[in-house]
């Protein structure tokens, strides 16, 4: 990641839901679409096979409908980010919660060892 993508965060963003709904759009186009994508401070990228002539109406209808308003075709459900978030959220809930029951397995343990040496 570079500086300016950290210094330039709106934009990102920005780019970001351009993204979203562009993909949003040219799948409208193409229903089996199988592409990647992601966002940086300059624009984003489209990694797959796609008609570069489709690409570029769903850009522009995607531009016009954010412009005029249509903010929900920013967010996109199979979007990495999300999943990561999602993803990194249960991890968080979960491993204190390890953490807490390995411990407790570990002082039981432990107290049954010492038990087993002073028995000796």
């Amino acid at each position: 990641m570079k500086a300016d993508d950290v210094l330039f965060g709106r934009r990102i963003r920005q780019n970001h839901a351009l993204e979203h709904a562009t993909v949003t759009i040219l799948s409208g186009y193409v229903p089996d679409l199988r592409i990647s994508a992601f966002s940086s401070s300059r624009g984003f990228t489209i990694l797959g096979d796609v008609d570069l002539g489709q690409l570029r109406r769903a850009l522009d209808e995607a531009l016009r409908r954010l412009q005029a308003g249509e903010a929900q075709l920013a967010i996109h459900p199979n979007c990495g980010t999300n999943l990561v978030v999602g993803f990194t959220i249960c991890f968080l809930v979960y491993l204190p919660i390890m953490e807490l029951s390995t411990g407790l397995y570990s002082m039981a343990q432990a107290r049954l060892s010492l038990q087993c040496l002073c028995e000796q």
